[in-house]
């Protein structure tokens, strides 16, 4: 039986509750702090009235949603929520976190903009992970814009919200540690909930099975019946010289030629032919992978990864793997104050966050490809997924290369003619 949209709507405002609970479990473990939410009660929003529930200052985090759910989504977080989440990721005193709940201003959360983003991209692959896992037909979540500021002045140009439109809002209150609760929660446009639009090209080229059907019945009606009268001008018509008999026509078994001739691509004299046909991953891919533990510390990760490109480090054992670690999922969990420039701050929480493991941070599931792949479905899948990085695995499943956008970029500079 096919998945109804009240299905999906219904499944989706179950599912929202489990993935900011596997955030928090994720923040509590990544930092040894008490972090939990608790859901209130689902209400239909408008613009008009979210601008009661938030004041001026908050960070929404745009959420692009492809299969089951399809469009984008708000993330949403308040002035308190901003402070003392951004705050805690830095590793700000407790004094200055409560502050800023009181008094921060745009000024002060944009001097922890890039942190409060990185921590928005561990909270989307939270709900990533839940959603691949609990419901069917998920493709997959991508962070969008993030907007810190007062998006209600104009909603439709900030975050996308038309100001005379209804959505499904869930509100939720947050704490971590010691901290007062905060307001946060999640925001569906309708449109979401609904199938994904075909495209023209598709209802062009897709038979129409009534028309089909239609012309069918047209060509029957159209047949000259023997018993009527024709004009005196009128042809006789002919006996058709070949009968196609509908007798049921037996498989036959198809040849090896026949089937190579198939298989293979169509190149037109003076054309050349496709470099996607001539380039696969087996060829291209980074045989020499680094593998690394859940355990890991982040540091540790750090110290394998290459110089001078993009770096990743698979998680796992066995060429298993369970996780994938790229320099930037790193670098963004260590406190920024451990950077030379800000050396003179630096305290033992910085250093600290060197300590974090790595099984908080790695991506997963981990995108595979198989080593026969040809290029277009290599660009087709980093295109769709997102992220810099394919694994190449085996028939095992076991993984043999990594594939990045470098490669694709000097596989397509070496055929250039």
């Amino acid at each position: 039986m096919a998945t109804t949209q009240t299905d999906i709507k219904s499944q989706t405002l179950e599912l929202s509750t489990e993935a900011f609970e596997a955030f928090c479990g994720d923040i509590s473990g990544m930092f040894g702090i008490d972090m939990a939410c608790r859901q209130e009660e689902i209400a239909q929003e408008s613009i008009k009235s979210l601008k009661k529930r938030f004041k001026e200052l908050n960070v929404v985090v745009g959420v692009k949603a492809k299969g089951a759910l399809n469009g984008t989504f708000l993330l949403i977080l308040d002035k308190e929520g901003l402070f003392t989440f951004g705050g805690m990721m830095v590793m700000l005193p407790e004094n200055r976190i409560l502050e800023n709940r009181k008094q921060g201003k745009l000024k002060d959360a944009q001097d922890i903009s890039d942190t409060l983003k990185e921590g928005c991209n561990l909270l989307v692959g939270s709900w990533d992970r839940v959603f691949r896992k609990e419901m069917a037909g998920h493709g997959h979540f991508l962070q969008g814009d993030t907007f810190i500021g007062n998006p209600w002045d104009e909603p439709e140009k900030k975050i996308g919200l038309a100001g005379d439109k209804e959505f499904v809002f869930i509100p939720y209150e947050m704490t971590i540690a010691s901290y007062p609760a905060f307001k946060c929660g999640v925001l569906f446009p309708k449109t979401v909930f609904e199938p994904a639009a075909v495209s023209n090209t598709e209802k062009n080229t897709a038979p129409d099975k009534t028309a089909i059907k239609e012309d069918t019945k047209t060509a029957v009606e159209s047949k000259p019946d023997a018993d009527s009268k024709e004009s005196s001008n009128s042809i006789p018509a002919e006996k058709p010289a070949v009968t196609v008999e509908t007798k049921e026509i037996k498989e036959q078994p198809i040849s090896e030629t026949i089937q190579k001739m198939t298989q293979s691509p169509a190149v037109l004299p003076g054309e050349q032919p496709s470099l996607s046909s001539e380039i696969y991953a087996k060829d291209i891919m980074q045989k020499d992978v680094i593998w690394g533990s859940p355990d890991d510390s982040v540091q540790q990760t750090l110290a394998k990864m290459r110089p001078g490109e993009p770096a990743f480090v698979l998680i796992g054992q066995d060429n298993i793997p369970q996780g994938i670690v790229s320099k930037s999922d790193a670098t963004g969990a260590i406190s920024p104050y451990l950077r030379p420039v800000f050396a003179k701050w630096r305290r033992p929480q910085d250093d600290a966050t060197l300590q974090i493991k790595v099984k908080w941070i790695m991506s997963k599931p981990v995108r595979t490809i198989n080593t026969d792949a040809s290029l277009e479905t290599m660009m087709e899948k980093l295109c769709e997924l997102g992220g810099g990085c394919l694994a190449v695995a085996d028939q095992q499943g076991k993984v043999v290369g990594l594939v990045t956008q470098v490669e694709i970029f000097r596989a397509l500079l070496k055929k250039q003619p």
